[in-house]
């Protein structure tokens, strides 16, 4: 439950900080959708090390594992949405729901289990 809490909040950052910077026009999608991933993972980051996993100690291989992850991640949700605006023209605000979704939960909890990396 706590795994999914954390989850939510991290994806709604992403939504809102991505759809606010497109709606307002204050960045183009790509870059905007960055800025999302960016705070999104920071909140899912200290979100699943504090409340989920309660990994109190400072271990540098989470954070390291963490980065790692969520680099790819950003290139992974960055593909998508370039790929589907410019061949299939799929409505922006539809696509950072699409690809938020798609990368977030398949990353985040990789950089605290022991056996990945």
């Amino acid at each position: 439950m706590r795994f999914f809490l954390v989850g939510i909040t991290s994806t709604l950052v992403y939504l809102t900080v991505t759809n606010c910077m497109m709606f307002y026009r204050l960045l183009p999608t790509i870059p905007a959708s960055i800025l999302g991933y960016l705070l999104g993972i920071s909140v899912s980051y200290y979100g699943q090390k504090n409340f989920t996993f309660n990994c109190s100690e400072n271990k540098n291989q989470f954070i390291v594992r963490f980065v790692a992850l969520s680099i790819f991640g950003i290139v992974v949700n960055s593909t998508i949405i370039h790929l589907l605006i410019n061949y299939i023209d799929i409505n922006k605000y539809m696509l950072t729901f699409f690809s938020g979704n798609c990368c977030y939960y398949h990353f985040k909890d990789m950089a605290f289990q022991m056996s990945v990396i």
